[in-house]
């Protein structure tokens, strides 16, 4: 073999173990590192909404309430900004740090971590807490566990689903303590093919739930309206 073909085979060998390298330190990613960014590509719908008086009705018909149901609950939101108004502003104050980490914008949407506050359990039973014995906007005691499986329902069937009516049903399941059972997808918050998903059917098999809705959505978008407005809390932090 002459100089020309040991240059060239040098030459090929010395491409071989640059390969060799680039493979060994190519790092090739797990599946599950590739259903983490698949995961990544899904986002929550209503992010962009704005809290004020003049957004009530629009944003409850966008959680999921029916327009007759939105309609009622932003009167009802009318009627405890009357009554309670200078009350909840004062909470807002007096507890900025829990207050600011639940109705100021932040990595759980208002309508959602809301719950921590707003939701007391007593035994078996989870209520919304009545404006006139609001005396704190502390995290309540059930949310030190809940909150995991809270998280959970939000990804899957909000961010995840995208139905128009998640948000109630989400947080549905949560006034109900069924949160495992709408994780497992059990009727009424099955398959939306198969006509599993009902929020219909949730109101129906569950007397009293829509005043607790409506008790919650209005509560909440009150404090969260009065926490960003211009001056407010969220604008103090």
């Amino acid at each position: 073999m002459g100089w020309r073909g040991f240059f060239i085979a040098g030459a090929v060998f010395a491409a071989t173990i640059v390969n060799v390298a680039l493979i060994v330190q190519e790092r090739v990613p797990q599946p599950d590192e590739e259903e983490q960014g698949l995961q990544d590509n899904f986002q929550d719908a209503l992010l962009g909404l704005v809290f004020t008086p003049s957004t009530r009705q629009n944003n409850f018909e966008a959680f999921g309430f029916t327009d007759e149901q939105a309609e009622e609950v932003a009167r009802r939101t009318a009627r405890l900004e009357k009554s309670y108004g200078p009350k909840l502003e004062e909470l807002l104050n007096d507890f900025p740090e829990d207050a600011s980490l639940v109705f100021c914008p932040n990595r759980m949407p208002q309508r959602v971590g809301a719950l921590a506050i707003l939701v007391q359990q007593v035994n078996d039973q989870r209520r919304v807490i009545d404006p006139a014995y609001l005396a704190t906007l502390e995290e309540q005691e059930w949310w030190a566990v809940g909150n995991a499986s809270v998280e959970q329902l939000y990804d899957k069937l909000v961010v995840r689903m995208d139905q128009h009516d998640s948000t109630v049903m989400m947080v549905g399941a949560v006034l109900l303590r069924q949160e495992d059972e709408a994780l497992r997808r059990k009727n009424p918050w099955g398959s939306t093919s198969l006509g599993g998903w009902s929020y219909k059917k949730l109101l129906k098999n569950n007397p009293g739930l829509e005043q607790q809705l409506a008790a919650y959505f209005s509560l909440m978008h009150l404090l969260t309206e009065i926490a960003n407005k211009p001056g407010g809390l969220c604008e103090q932090g």
